[in-house]
């Protein structure tokens, strides 16, 4: 657990330590599936197993949740208390992997901060393979029986089957909706199988081959926590490499003890981490993010990281020698040693967690305000508010706690697109447009979620303009020719080149006016490889101008507006809990804007035709960009302007436009 917790603590330090889990799914799969074969196999062994997993797992996991919702409920925004205990609830019933990929599939869950409770998601896969493989072992168990079979044999045929099934669908699935797939047992399982089924193969004799088959394994993992390829789904294929490496140690080890490994393990430092790693896994997640409530970046080292690891390991150890000792021994005079006893601690575990977070959940949309704010303001000005000829830094940052959207609604803040769905998710390939207004002349948005942010500006100027408004938007989708890749190792983005296909295919069969559109930064999938778009703007640059060309030379103006400010934290989150100390959420303007627009420019000069906006000295002034302006709230999340803000934009922007002759008169 230890490359996890680094790798959760600052991934630039071991970019692979996301590996650490499928250690852990390999290892526990061995070692459960070597504990039931030297069993019988009969239902009171599986209930015997049960329990004595609830009495290892349950306790201390329960002490955690109570503790992490009764913390956030304190620490974390008033804002987030919906979010904190439902994933309190689906974690006490481990099933939080399950939210997690259905979260995990929606763009706009994917924008907030992380939840305490995220790291349960690979108990809960645990929880349930621990429900699960008695059962199948028992079944090949009896199988074996009637077909006079030896016991091990059939296992392990049984075993290479669900390895064989979960791995090819986690390789499927991985290409279909790689966010969602990383989280769900069905990809998972063949992990924690083959760790079973190291468990069945014969041990190896020989001590040389041991030495060299544990070196080669330790060798690869090693090296696998540290260069594991970022941009591809996973798990897939490449999770074999961590996996297989893991389960090649394992096997090796079997054979008895390694030299050299032996004095490792039993050197004290070694032994306690491993005493109180289950704790320390529990807790570390936790800690960060409640000492982080806005999820600004940390890294290691330094005092904000080593106050997190010392907490997080002094309450390990303590959850270890008060919480998981006690409930492990099972002396006649505990209640819960019995095999009825686990159960019945398992129940009571499941009956408080459950019954607390139901609690939270139950409350929390009725306690989203927190203290301090002071309701909207007499009136909303925004962007309007900044004097004439001058830019956002005559606005102060410490304003009056009466702002727009209400910190319970900053995450609301919505073009009209989403609610009426019209704005695309990954998966779709076919566009639904929205329209709005009557008109000859038409103006189409087009692109990612980043222009999709500006209709309602756009709106309101083709209501003045007697102009029809189209929107054609999908997340994470910029206009271009080129193929985006998805974020966080999903592969290419091939649903994005399909929709921009399609949507092209629509402007130049009914060409509009105009189409205005901007785009978040993104990378490429070049030569069956993700791109990082800093490391090839041209590129980047290539495909927009590409696809703003073919408009062009169709007689359809472009008008590219400039990416807006990024906050690298939860910024929303920010606004909602310092509603009086809205200086604390202000940003350092170089730091946002980064990465805005990139390839814009050189696209431009690509294709010159297309004309350039650039709205950001509304949202900035050289040095740093407020979190409130006139009242209104600027950002809805870390990547995006409210649609209250963009409202108060709307003179900036026909003010624009006008400039460059592409708007009528005013109807």
């Amino acid at each position: 657990m230890a490359a996890v917790v680094v790798w959760h603590l600052d991934a630039e330090w071991l970019p692979s330590g996301f590996a650490g889990v499928d250690v852990f799914f390999v290892i526990s799969g061995y070692l459960m599936t070597r504990s039931l074969l030297r069993s019988d196999l009969r239902s009171s062994d599986l209930l015997d197993f049960w329990a004595r997993r609830c009495r290892r797992i349950l306790p201390a996991a329960t002490v955690v949740i109570l503790a992490t919702v009764a913390l956030g409920w304190f620490l974390l925004p008033a804002s987030g208390r919906v979010a904190l205990s439902t994933h309190a609830l689906w974690s006490s019933v481990y099933l939080e992997n399950w939210r997690l990929a259905h979260d995990a599939t929606d763009y706009l869950a994917s924008l907030e901060p992380p939840s305490p409770f995220q790291h349960f998601w690979s108990l809960a896969v645990e929880e349930q393979f621990y429900l699960l493989w008695p059962v199948l072992l028992m079944a090949a168990a009896a199988l074996a029986a009637r077909l006079a079979q030896p016991r091990v044999l059939v296992a392990a045929i049984a075993i290479t089957s669900v390895v064989a099934s979960s791995a090819l669908w986690s390789v499927l699935l991985g290409s279909h909706d790689p966010a969602g797939s990383y989280f769900v047992t069905t990809t998972r399982l063949w992990q924690l199988a083959l760790g079973g089924l190291v468990a069945v193969l014969p041990a190896l004799r020989s001590a040389h081959a041991a030495r060299a088959v544990s070196a080669a394994g330790a060798v690869a993992l090693a090296a696998g926590l540290v260069m594991l390829p970022s941009d591809l789904p996973y798990p897939g294929w490449i999770a074999w490499w961590p996996t297989l490496a893991t389960a090649l140690v394992v096997w090796a080890a079997s054979a008895g003890e390694l030299p050299g490994v032996g004095a490792i393990i039993r050197s004290p430092l070694v032994q306690r981490l491993g005493d109180i790693s289950y704790s320390l896994y529990l807790w570390h997640w936790p800690v960060a993010v409640l000492l982080n409530p806005y999820h600004r970046p940390i890294e290691l080292p330094s005092v904000h990281s080593l106050v997190v690891l010392g907490i997080s390991l002094a309450l390990a150890a303590l959850t270890w020698r008060f919480v998981e000792q006690p409930f492990r021994q099972t002396t006649p005079d505990r209640p819960w040693s019995s095999m009825r006893g686990g159960l019945v601690l398992a129940c009571c575990c499941l009956f408080l967690a459950v019954a607390v977070s139901g609690a939270g959940r139950l409350v929390a949309p009725y306690a989203l305000q927190p203290q301090g704010y002071e309701g909207p303001p007499d009136q909303l000005l925004g962007a309007t508010a900044i004097p004439a000829g001058a830019t956002a830094a005559d606005m102060p940052l410490d304003v009056p706690a009466r702002f727009l959207p209400a910190p319970a609604d900053i995450a609301a803040a919505l073009p009209e697109s989403y609610g009426e769905g019209c704005h695309a998710d990954v998966a779709t390939v076919v566009p639904r447009a929205c329209d709005w207004g009557r008109g000859d002349r038409v103006i189409a948005v087009v692109g990612d979620s980043h222009a999709a942010q500006w209709l309602p500006a756009v709106q309101q100027i083709g209501e003045s303009r007697g102009l029809r408004v189209v929107s054609l938007t999908k997340s994470n989708c910029p206009l271009t020719d080129s193929t985006p890749a998805l974020a966080s190792g999903g592969g290419a983005y091939h649903q994005c080149s399909a929709w921009n296909r399609a949507v092209m295919d629509r402007l130049l069969e009914d060409p509009p006016s105009l189409v205005l559109t901007s785009n978040a930064d993104f990378d490429l999938w070049i030569d069956g490889s993700a791109v990082d778009g800093a490391a090839d703007e041209t590129a980047v640059a290539a495909g927009m101008a590409s696809a703003w060309r073919e408009l062009e030379d169709a007689g359809v103006d472009v008008v590219v507006v400039r990416d807006t400010p990024a906050p690298s934290f939860a910024i929303g989150a920010c606004v909602a809990n310092e509603a009086t100390r809205l200086e604390r959420c202000a940003i350092d303007r170089a730091l946002a804007l980064s990465g805005a627009g990139r390839g814009q420019q050189l696209a431009l000069q690509r294709e010159p035709r297309a004309t350039a906006i650039d709205l950001n000295e509304h949202i900035c002034d050289a040095d740093r960009c407020p979190a409130v302006i006139g009242g209104a709230v600027v950002y809805r999340d870390r990547g995006h302007l409210t649609s209250t803000y963009v409202s108060t934009l709307t003179g900036a922007l026909e003010q624009e436009l006008d400039r460059v002759a592409l708007l009528p008169a005013r109807s």
